[in-house]
Formats: C-alpha cells, structure tokens, sequence
C-alpha cells in the first residue's frame, strides 16, 4: 500500500468536504514525524480518533481510515 498517496488523498477529501482544520492537523502529524513508521501510526492514530468522534468524518473517510489501520496491523503496528 501506498500509504504515503492514502493520507494525501484523505487530507484532500476532509479540505473538500469542508473539514480543513482537521486537514491541517493531519498535515502537521505527517509534517512532524522524523520516519515512516511514525508517521503511520500517528496521523492513523489521530484519524482514527476523529472517526470515531464524528459520524460525518467516519462516512467521509472512515473506509480509508480502516485500511491503513489494517496495513499497519499488517506490519507490526498496533494502531488504536
């Protein structure tokens, strides 16, 4: 998985559908974080959080959302 091209496509669809402070949040995560296993499991981390605090994010993104924390899952990173 392209993991990279997910969480830019994510940041894209929450900045469409209105949501550009939470856009901004996942930008500075991803811009933040020093390797690729740490950006991964943080902005998944914090995406999971808000889906699971907004049913209209979760409709918006949640599918995505779910697939990188299945990826992660996949390599060894227990994201909740």
């Amino acid at each position: 998985m392209d993991y990279l091209l997910k969480i830019r496509n994510i940041i894209s669809d929450l900045e469409k559908c209105g949501y550009s402070e939470e856009a901004q949040d996942i930008k500075c995560i991803r811009d933040s974080a020093s390797v690729g296993s740490e950006l991964l499991m943080s902005v998944t981390h914090k995406l999971l959080q808000m889906v699971n605090q907004s049913n209209e994010i979760d409709n918006l993104i949640g599918v995505d959302v779910n697939e990188l924390k299945d990826f992660c899952w996949s390599i060894g990173l227990m994201v909740r």
